[in-house]
């Protein structure tokens, strides 16, 4: 398996920052895209500076008819993405996911329903995304780890301004991943 030192957070959890970002007011108009970022010491990355930082990154745009996209939906396609890529490379330590959108991170899992709820048709229907959550639940089962969804405000250069030095690290990770989501868009 892999994650043994990489992208380690405290006590041994891997840190992972997602983004979903969505463009249009207008229903139909709507586009949304996501991505995920895994911090890497560069050791660890073959032609890289030893002493430096790089990271793995996924993403993509989110598919669907337009007037189903929202925010919500585009940053769960950003922690399915990265789940489905731990599963994939059998991760083994645990991670914590950070994310900017409050309804992922405190809803779902939290809504009052167990996690085995989400594989039962009657329980999960009742919430919104509910094919998002249900999809999320099946791979997350698959798993080798541990995971952690947690909340961190996003956009820290519109809360703290541009000087990234007076960000703290979460605020880092979620700006990384915003502009790798932004990047997604014409694709």
């Amino acid at each position: 398996g892999v994650g043994g030192g990489v992208g380690k957070g405290g006590g041994g959890v891997t840190v992972i920052y997602t983004d979903g970002s969505m463009r249009g007011k207008q229903p139909l108009e709507r586009l949304a895209t996501y991505a995920w970022v895994i911090p890497m010491p560069a050791d660890r990355v073959p032609g890289s500076d030893p002493d430096g930082w790089r990271c793995v990154a996924g993403g993509g745009v989110v598919h669907g008819p337009p007037q189903q996209l929202c925010s919500l939906r585009a940053e769960l396609n950003a922690v399915l993405s990265a789940v489905m890529y731990l599963v994939m490379v059998e991760w083994e330590t645990p991670v914590k996911i950070y994310l900017d959108n409050q309804g992922v991170a405190y809803d779902g899992w939290h809504e009052g329903l167990t996690e085995g709820d989400w594989m039962d048709p009657n329980k999960m229907i009742k919430t919104k995304h509910a094919d998002m959550w249900a999809t999320l639940e099946w791979w997350r089962l698959r798993l080798k780890c541990d995971m952690e969804l947690a909340w961190h405000p996003g956009h820290p250069e519109r809360r703290l301004g541009e000087d990234f030095r007076k960000w703290g690290v979460q605020d880092a990770g979620n700006w990384i991943a915003d502009k790798v989501a932004d990047d997604m868009y014409g694709r």
